[in-house]
């Protein structure tokens, strides 16, 4: 398996709607993600082997804060670095964007994905009670920080 990490294009987002309906209770629609996909404050990158969609992150920015709104893996496709790859390329982005931190929601009881999050250098920053619906949860934010030189003049 190859796998390659690029912009999502509108001939994946049949693929990426696949992934929010087998990942997620509440998921995105074709038309919510063709409307991410062409808008300039929103990053929606893919992890593909060959034509194959395999995973795929969000990433809002405003200003020097970015946003990350899913990280999805295939089921057969986890735990083979696809998640940590797409991460990595969060933080190209947030390089380029020039962003103070980057921060996301996740359920409370989603225990491999928080440790995922911590091994990427995310720490949890706060709870938002009942956040979640389908099943009712709270979510953890957590965030990441990067410390960058900054030209105030």
């Amino acid at each position: 398996m190859t796998i390659r990490i690029s912009p999502a294009e509108k001939v994946d987002i049949s693929q990426i709607a696949a992934l929010e309906q087998a990942c997620f209770s509440l998921p995105h629609t074709k038309e919510q993600l063709l409307s991410e996909l062409e808008n300039d404050v929103y990053d929606l990158l893919v992890a593909k082997d060959g034509e194959s969609v395999l995973g795929y992150a969000g990433l809002s920015h405003v200003l020097d804060e970015g946003y990350i709104s899913n990280v999805a893996v295939a089921e057969h496709a986890r735990r083979k670095g696809i998640a940590d790859a797409l991460l990595e390329a969060l933080d190209a982005l947030s390089e380029k964007y020039g962003l103070a931190f980057i921060s996301l929601e996740v359920r409370e009881s989603n225990e491999p994905a928080v440790r995922l999050y911590e091994k990427n250098g995310y720490r949890k920053t706060g709870l938002i009670p009942n956040y979640y619906t389908l099943p009712k949860e709270s979510a953890l934010v957590m965030t990441k920080t990067y410390h960058r030189e900054r030209n105030l003049s």
